[in-house]
This record gives structure tokens, C-alpha cells and sequence, in this order.
């Protein structure tokens, strides 16, 4: 339709064209609207990708999006009902353990505290991929993944720009993506810890909590799909 416009074609002899493809009447008036939805849509979405880069003082690519998608791909599975569900009780179960082994209180040495630090950021690699995952469970292509500077918060962002073609509950999977897949890390380390009491993972746990919640603040946006790409700090 696009094409056939730009072409100097008029919607009459569109929606003749139509009428002839699909076997039912199509009005000039419905091409007419039609194509002035499009437009609206391409305009918004070119607007997104105008500001994607708004706030960022740097950004650093280190894994290209012509791989993302490969491995977002595999992760899909997670979003399963069955796997998903048997996560979410696998978060509750390690967030009671591990508040009923420590409660709020969390006491570490200084080679732990670096060492938990290392783990928490290897977590955020999950979390964008968490969020990459989602796009490729709804059909769209996942973009790059890197590092940057957000405002002066030192970030790993996803391009998930193209999570603007999903319906508006399908964005809200893709925003909590990233957190959902890296709570699963999380409560992975929480286990860990009650097997083998290793400090570093309790520490990594309680930042990974933080973190979540930092990213899903209203203000600064760090997980909307509305303020693309996302990003973790």
C-alpha cells in the first residue's frame, strides 16, 4: 500500500486492487485510513529511535545483533507457562530461605563484597537477554547488547527498539523480562549459598534484589520499553 501510494496510485485504485485480491468490498475511504495508521505508526517509531540515545554519554557494543537474537532464541523457553511458573516458585521459595537464613541484615568482608559485585554483574548479562528473549518469544528481532554511560550511571543496555511493533501487554512482558531472568539467577546463587555458605552469593543475591527494583523505578526508566533501549545499571 505504502509503495503503491509513494507510486502516485490513488486509494480508489487500491481499494479496487483489494477488492479483487480479497473477495470482499474495501472502500477508498478504509485504504484511506488505513495507510494514515501506517504512517502514524512509522512516525512514532522513527520519533523512538530519534531519542533512543538520550542520556547515554557513551555506549560500547560487545555482543552484535546479529547474535543476540541466536541465543535469545534458546531463552525463549522460559516464558513456557509450565517453566515459568515452576521459576517464579523457585524465586518465592529461595527469597523466604534466604530472608529466613539472614532476615534484612547483611554482613561481608571486603574480598567478598568484590567478589559478590562480579556476580551481580554477570547477572545483568541475563537480564538483557531476559528482555532480548522476550522480544524473540513475540516474533520481533532483538537488537544489540553493550555497555554505557546512562546520565552517570554505568549501564548494560539491550536495543529492544523493536519491541514498538508488540501490542501494549506484550511490551509489558519484554519490560519485566530482564528482571524475571535475572531473579532466576539470583535465586540460583540464593541455593547455592545454603549449600556451601560462600558469602560472595548472599552478597550477589541482595544486590540483584536491589537492582530489580532500582530498574523498575518511574522516573529514570531504566526497564520501559517506552524509553528504548533498555537498560540495567
Amino acid at each position: 500500500m505504502l509503495s503503491s501510494v509513494r507510486s502516485g496510485a490513488s486509494f480508489e485504485a487500491i481499494a479496487a486492487t483489494l477488492r479483487q485480491r480479497q473477495q470482499h468490498d474495501v472502500t477508498h475511504a478504509e485504504v484511506e485510513a488505513a495507510y494514515q495508521h501506517v504512517i502514524t505508526r512509522i512516525e512514532q517509531i522513527e520519533a523512538q529511535e530519534q531519542n533512543v540515545t538520550q542520556g547515554f554519554l557513551m555506549k560500547v557494543r560487545f555482543i552484535p545483533a546479529r547474535v543476540v537474537p541466536l541465543i535469545a532464541q534458546r531463552l525463549a523457553v522460559g516464558s513456557h507457562p509450565v517453566l515459568f511458573l515452576s521459576l517464579v516458585t523457585l524465586i518465592i521459595v529461595g527469597s523466604v530461605a534466604s530472608l529466613t537464613q539472614h532476615g534484612l541484615a547483611l554482613y561481608f568482608s571486603q574480598g567478598g563484597f568484590w567478589l559478590g559485585y562480579g556476580l551481580f554483574v554477570a547477572s545483568l548479562l541475563m537480564h538483557e537477554f531476559g528482555q532480548a528473549s522476550a522480544c524473540a518469544r513475540y516474533g520481533v528481532r532483538p537488537g544489540d547488547i553493550g555497555f554505557a554511560i546512562y546520565w552517570v550511571f554505568p549501564v548494560f543496555y539491550s536495543d529492544d527498539t523493536a519491541a514498538w511493533q508488540l501490542k501494549r501487554w506484550q511490551r509489558v512482558i519484554v519490560d519485566i523480562g530482564g528482571v524475571f531472568f535475572q531473579l532466576v539467577v539470583g535465586v540460583s546463587f540464593v541455593f547455592a549459598y545454603l549449600i556451601t555458605g560462600w558469602e560472595p552469593l548472599q552478597i550477589a543475591w541482595t544486590m540483584i534484589l536491589a537492582n530489580c527494583l532500582f530498574a523498575l523505578n518511574p522516573i529514570l526508566r531504566f526497564d520501559a520499553t517506552g524509553s528504548l533501549p533498555t537498560r540495567s545499571a
